[in-house]
């Protein structure tokens, strides 16, 4: 296992591991605090052993920033970065941290780190982005131009 718990899983948490280790996708949706975080924690764990990387997207820059510094305290300083419109920390890291916008920039260009990503996770937009031009809009487009292997998202 990539990572360990002080805690007992809960049944969707387990699978979702599993099927991490069998290198299948993995879509989590459930209620506010039910711990999807740990799914995405795990992902991230498993790409550090398989030396590749980790985006985790948020539809805002400000849950950018808070899950850059509850990822940088529990993975350690070296392996997180964050990429914003505003700032670009640490853009080496194997677990990189941006707005949904910046993935879908990167993808739009065909940026080199691209290449190198195991899975993708993140806060998903909420009720408030179904909106037609709305952020759900460019978490869809993401999940389009992903080249993809693996996916991974949270709601709420």
């Amino acid at each position: 296992m990539a990572m360990t718990y002080p805690f007992p899983l809960d049944d969707f948490q387990k699978q979702a591991v599993a099927r991490l280790e069998r290198g299948e996708n993995v879509f989590v949706a459930a209620h506010t605090s039910a711990g999807k975080t740990v799914v995405a924690e795990y992902a991230i764990a498993l790409s550090a052993t398989h030396m590749t990387r980790t985006v985790y997207t948020s539809p805002i820059k400000a849950l950018s920033n808070q899950k850059y510094r509850d990822f940088k305290e529990k993975f350690g300083e070296r392996d997180v970065g964050l990429i914003t419109g505003d700032v670009s920390v640490n853009p080496e890291a194997s677990c990189l941290i941006m707005t949904t916008e910046i993935l879908r920039s990167m993808l739009y260009r065909g940026a080199d780190i691209i290449r190198d990503i195991e899975w993708v996770g993140g806060r998903g937009e909420g009720r408030e982005g179904g909106r037609e031009g709305g952020r759900s809009t460019i978490a869809n487009q993401v999940v389009l131009l992903m080249p993809w292997r693996h996916l991974g998202k949270e709601e709420g």
